[in-house]
């Protein structure tokens, strides 16, 4: 669905309105440009541009989310790593390291991290985004309140 379509001579200076009204850089940007005859053929040829946001790219998501786990895990518990991929359209976030096994217990802990996580990634893709925190094996199966 387009968001704005513009109707002018100029297809580059239509674009550069659009970008300045959407308060959006022309790299977020898809454009679709029409061109349209004049009355009967004679008068001017005029374009018209349609333009709407970019989707995000599953690679956006998943650097995202590891980036956000990385900085949240870096005040709970320093030397826990993290690493994101993705998966069949759910992001999922392994994490190693020590200090993981003193977390155990806190399975709410768990849980709050995913929500605050599948918060933000499911608003930058503009559609529902499930998570999952990989613990490793010794620690815990699966912690996720979306299963």
């Amino acid at each position: 669905m387009w968001v704005i379509e513009k109707e002018g001579k100029d297809p580059e200076k239509l674009i550069e309105e659009i970008c300045k009204q959407l308060g959006k850089g022309r790299d977020e940007l898809e454009f679709e440009i029409e061109e349209k005859e004049g009355l009967f053929g004679v008068l001017g040829k005029k374009v018209v541009v349609r333009a709407r946001p970019k989707p995000v790219q599953e690679w956006e998501l998943v650097l995202l989310a590891e980036e956000l786990a990385d900085k949240i895990f870096l005040y709970i518990a320093p030397t826990v790593r993290v690493k994101a991929r993705s998966d069949r359209g759910r992001i999922i976030i392994g994490l190693s390291g020590d200090e993981i096994a003193g977390l155990k217990r806190r399975k709410e802990l768990f849980e709050s991290i995913v929500y605050l996580i599948e918060l933000a990634l499911s608003k930058k893709a503009k559609t529902k985004r499930q998570v999952k925190l990989e613990l490793p094996r010794s620690v815990s199966r699966e912690t996720s309140p979306t299963g």
